[in-house]
């Protein structure tokens, strides 16, 4: 089994650094790819002087990514009717750059890797051995499917729970986005474009299940642990972590 690491986003947040060593650590027979847009070539090349990255043009939204043509549904709606609530209408509008920059980033490597790692500069991965993703990497390369993560629930960083698709139908269609781990094969590069193009990628968490899910049956685990935005982690668990 061959994997890629795929690094991608914008660098921001104060534990860049720690935070990809912490995924060498976590993946370390796996090869690390880097990706962000120009705009963020001199952070990048400050912080990793010695490794390599593609930089991409950002691209220009077209379309709001929650307010796609020719969808609807009960979730999606709910995280809408949010947006406008809360005024984030201008800060939700960028949701489909993390899909589209992943898909430049795998368009530009080689094709014989049988499993990609999806994360991001700023995914906090607790570095205690028992946040271990071999049998995730196994189980994403034996069943064809993704294994999502992210932590949904502050207090229980340290522990790991899978979705009850019954009690939560929500993640049923959602896609968990701070570390994903999927079969290369899975990922359809020119669909993402193609639905772009068409205004009708889907944003955040429920673009990446539409992506990487729904093509094949909703065939995923989302977990929920381990893995979040740093700029969540509470001081206290800094210095453990």
């Amino acid at each position: 089994m061959k994997v890629a690491v795929c690094v991608s986003g914008l660098l921001s947040g104060d534990y860049v650094i720690r935070n990809n060593i912490v995924q060498k650590e976590k993946f370390s027979n796996a090869d690390f790819y880097y990706a962000t847009w120009i705009k963020e070539k001199n952070k990048f090349q400050k912080n990793f002087p010695n490794d390599n990255c593609f930089f991409f043009e950002e691209p220009e939204m077209h379309y709001h990514p929650y307010f796609p043509e020719n969808f609807t549904s009960e979730y999606f709606k709910e995280t809408k009717d949010w947006i406008l609530k809360t005024n984030k209408t201008a800060w939700s509008s960028h949701h489909t750059k993390q899909i589209l920059i992943h898909a430049l980033l795998l368009n530009n490597i080689k094709n014989d890797y049988d499993i990609i790692v999806r994360t991001r500069f700023d995914a906090f991965i607790w570095r205690d051995p028992t946040a271990n993703f071999e049998s995730f990497l196994e189980d994403s390369f034996r069943n064809n499917r993704v294994n999502a993560f992210a932590v949904t629930r502050k207090p229980m960083f340290k522990t790991l729970y899978e979705s009850d698709y019954v009690s939560n139908p929500k993640m049923k269609y959602w896609l968990l986005d701070q570390l994903i781990i999927h079969p290369r094969s899975m990922f359809d590069i020119d669909n993402v474009f193609r639905l772009h193009q068409s205004k009708q990628l889907r944003a955040a968490e429920y673009g990446w299940h539409q992506i990487l899910s729904e093509p094949y049956g909703n065939n995923h685990r989302n977990w929920h642990g381990w893995v979040n935005h740093d700029k969540n982690i509470e001081d206290k668990f800094l210095r453990e972590l």
